[in-house]
């Protein structure tokens, strides 16, 4: 059910924390580490989906040839944008567009976000870093997708693209596909 698909995010979001925290306490290079987290669960079964969000790595469900965001960044310039001091095409350049106001790794525990949803025949889920979401807009993204012969060459398109670019951070992308 919806309920159980939370609750294994909420497990899964609780799972990193630990894994995280511990790595920094056995390995004191690492103390203080902290990354972000963005995954979905399905429960085809039954045509839901569960993300489970901190930071500012984000999910997307690809509508046609067009990206609509999932997610919603954990940045001060997001921030700026949820209190109406700045305008959203801002926030890809901003100063603060990088500075996180929620990482897995900080002391204690830290409030993930989590988005559900129905599951359609032919849907497609596009997730990704910072460091693609940073240097490609998501028409272009969504471009490369509807051009691409199959989800591994797009994503494999992206990240090339993303990295020609100057990608300024790791550049991932995991692109789903239903049905």
């Amino acid at each position: 059910s919806k309920d159980e698909l939370l609750e294994a995010c909420r497990m899964a979001v609780k799972a990193a924390e630990e894994a995280v925290t511990q790595e920094g306490r056995d390995n004191p290079v690492n103390r203080g580490l902290g990354c972000t987290l963005t995954f979905m669960l399905f429960d085809i079964d039954r045509a839901h989906y569960a993300i489970g969000h901190i930071g500012d790595s984000r999910a997307y469900r690809v509508e046609g040839d067009s990206l609509s965001q999932l997610t919603r960044d954990h940045t001060l310039a997001q921030e700026s944008v949820d209190e109406g001091r700045l305008p959203p095409d801002a926030v890809r350049h901003h100063p603060f567009g990088h500075i996180l106001t929620r990482v897995v790794g900080m002391e204690g525990a830290v409030e993930a976000d989590y988005v559900t949803g129905v599951v359609r025949d032919a849907d497609r889920f596009f997730l990704c870093t910072d460091g693609v979401i940073r240097v490609l807009d998501e028409p272009v993204i969504a471009d490369i997708l509807d051009k691409s012969a199959s989800l591994e060459a797009g994503s494999q398109r992206i990240v090339e693209e993303a990295n020609d670019r100057g990608g300024p951070d790791n550049s991932t992308v995991v692109v789903l596909s239903v049905g």
